[in-house]
């Protein structure tokens, strides 16, 4: 059992998600349980290296991970659902220099049976054991985009000019989502259910809930806190590389960062596919009451995006009155951009990752005013920024037109670009710049000064 320094948001649960209530005779105890299905590619390295798993909000929270035997199978097994493989100057070095030619944007590989069995080989031992046992014909009418695409595409960050990208089936985790949503702390001891062990270790299956042997795992000692959560793994999913069905929030952090939390509904369930060992939990077992467990139901789940923790681009920050909080990121894919800032009186632009981004211009915006022209031919490292403050309440809006690019060198280093998002969100939200108003005029100066870090273009 260990402590992840998990920072998590707990809002109010919607209707459809019910608190279970324990009645004692001293207080109400108050406990939400859910199915938690992880598809982040940063959450689940997170979670499966013992490090944090976290969700950026108003509050902050701890969870605790037990890390049982599906933990370890999921630790020893995982892989990630991408794989980057050459890159090209121009296309028409690439393999797909043909369909290119035809207007194509994002151009996607053609497999045939050959082609497409050697590079899951190749690539993809866990999927190539599930072709090799569990489907009796591949040939030129199976479809090979279930599960092995190779794509090629423009890299808009710079570096090499035509990118080569694997993507597999993904590995989900599901954990039983345990909340202490009580004003005191809960002893747990236990929790008993059936564990299914494989016969041949892998076992792909649609189902497997209720089967297995019946077992209590002990939580000795285990006190959870007021807020704090436990993840227990139950099993592993292999999910599919485009999903379809409907999606609806759950949860939501700020108005401009993505949705993290989702309902969704599965078009065909069958399509997630168990493997290896899994857990059906029953029952969660407290120093003096118990709580029953419902039966994960893959058609309907709740799941931490895929999206959470992406993000590749020059940040967004606003002063809020209090601290700077994250707006957005910008310059995402075009080369000009126009922003609504008249909720705050500064902005600042900075660059957290290892990229360089370049303004050619930046100016404030007004309906009634001339454009005031702020900076021209700028360029921001890493840990520079640039503080803009609004003149008047007649300046709303600020125009950006500039383009960034990342300082990776070889294909080795290139993966370790993907920074997590909220982590260099939640750094920046704690640095000096958390300020209150009333330093806030003492600091400024130090601010501006320290704006100045943006360089001049050559």
């Amino acid at each position: 059992m260990i402590e992840t320094k998990t920072l998590i948001t707990l809002l109010q649960a919607l209707n459809s998600m019910k608190n279970l209530s324990i009645f004692s005779k001293r207080k109400k105890i108050q406990i939400s349980a859910k199915h938690l299905v992880i598809t982040s590619e940063h959450a689940m390295q997170d979670f499966l290296t013992g490090d944090t798993l976290r969700l950026k909000g108003p509050k902050t929270e701890s969870i605790l991970l037990d890390e049982n035997e599906i933990f370890k199978f999921a630790k020893n097994l995982y892989r990630p659902s991408f794989k980057l493989g050459r890159f090209y100057k121009k296309w028409e070095d690439t393999p797909v220099w043909e369909e290119k030619n035809k207007g194509e944007g994002l151009v996607y590989r053609k497999l045939n049976t050959s082609l497409f069995l050697k590079e899951l080989n190749t690539n993809d031992s866990l999927v190539f054991s599930y072709i090799t046992n569990a489907i009796e014909k591949v040939d030129s009418s199976f479809n090979f985009s279930d599960y092995l695409q190779i794509i090629y595409y423009e890299d808009v960050c710079g570096g090499w000019e035509i990118i080569e990208r694997y993507e597999f089936k993904p590995i989900f985790v599901v954990a039983l989502w345990i909340e202490n949503l009580s004003e005191e702390s809960l002893k747990l001891n236990s929790y008993k259910g059936k564990f299914y062990y494989p016969h041949d270790g892998l076992e792909f299956r649609t189902d497997s809930w209720g089967f297995g042997e019946e077992k209590v795992k002990e939580l000795p000692n285990l006190d959870l806190k007021k807020g704090e959560s436990l993840l227990i793994p139950e099993l592993l999913l292999l999910g599919e590389i485009k999903e379809k069905g409907v999606s609806k929030p759950f949860l939501q952090f700020h108005r401009t960062v993505e949705e993290v939390l989702n309902f969704d509904i599965y078009e065909n369930p069958k399509s997630l596919l168990i493997f290896g060992p899994s857990l059906s939990i029953e029952e969660i077992i407290f120093e003096k009451e118990s709580l029953k467990i419902h039966e994960f139901n893959s058609s309907n789940v709740l799941k931490l995006s895929k999206d959470y923790h992406v993000g590749s681009c020059p940040f967004l920050f606003g002063f809020d009155g209090e601290k700077f909080v994250y707006v957005k990121e910008i310059l995402i894919n075009s080369y000009e951009e126009e922003i609504d800032f008249s909720d705050f009186k500064y902005l600042i632009i900075t660059e957290l990752k290892d990229e360089i981004s370049y303004f050619d211009e930046i100016k404030l915006i007004s309906d009634l005013d001339e454009p005031i022209i702020l900076h021209k031919n700028i360029m921001l490292k890493k840990g520079d920024y640039l503080l803009i403050e609004r003149p008047n309440e007649n300046f709303k809006r600020l125009k950006l037109k500039g383009s960034y690019k990342t300082k990776y060198k070889t294909l080795d280093t290139l993966p370790n670009m993907l920074h997590s998002k909220m982590r260099l969100i939640e750094d920046f939200n704690i640095s000096e710049l958390n300020m209150k108003n009333s330093q806030f005029a003492e600091k400024i100066l130090s601010i501006t000064v320290k704006s100045e870090t943006g360089r001049q273009r050559s």
